[in-house]
């Protein structure tokens, strides 16, 4: 669950950016707000990094209860796959296919959804609304879908979210209102 709250970011930022950007954009032109928005993202990704501590196991910090930290952790990390074993994987590949995949297809919809909701005569009040709704249920899906993966495994959720995208993913296709 904790990573399905880590990724509703996403969905806020896909709620709150296309506003700023919006206002940006009347206010300064479009490449002018870019360069804004990016300086702003560089600065916070900066900023943020600032917070960031290394894992204790790599540190061998102490935690309050007096135990040295690292010699369980390096136990338990052994029985895994090391990153040049995993990358010779096939399922390793296979989510790497699916992930670019539908990535590269969400992607190109976010980018037009907006556009192709003006050329169908909607407003563009309500078109760029579209986004927001986007945003709003992707939060709401990660949340979902992270505590669901704790229950029912990774695999699975993995697969109940592939196959609810398709269906979206084909739904839109056909769908020329709102």
């Amino acid at each position: 669950m904790m990573t399905g709250i880590g990724m509703s970011g996403v969905g806020i930022g896909t709620i709150i950016i296309p506003l700023i950007m919006a206002s940006f954009i009347n206010s300064y032109g479009w490449r002018t707000s870019y360069v804004i928005v990016g300086f702003i993202t560089l600065l916070s990704i900066a900023g943020i990094a600032q917070f960031l501590r290394r894992e204790p196991s790599i540190t061998k910090s102490i935690p309050q209860d007096g135990e040295l930290i690292g010699t369980d952790i390096i136990g338990v990390m052994a029985d895994r796959l090391s990153c040049r074993q995993a990358i010779q994987t096939r399922p390793f590949w296979l989510i790497c296919v699916m992930l670019f995949s539908f990535g590269f297809a969400l992607q190109v919809i976010m980018v037009h959804i907006v556009p192709h909701a003006i050329d169908l005569g909607i407003p563009e009040t309500t078109a760029t609304s579209i986004m927001a709704t986007i945003g709003g249920i992707g939060i709401a899906g990660r949340v979902v879908m992270g505590s669901v993966s704790d229950r029912i495994g990774n695999k699975s959720a993995l697969n109940i979210c592939f196959a609810l995208l398709s269906v979206a993913l084909f739904w839109l296709l056909f769908n020329n209102e709102l």
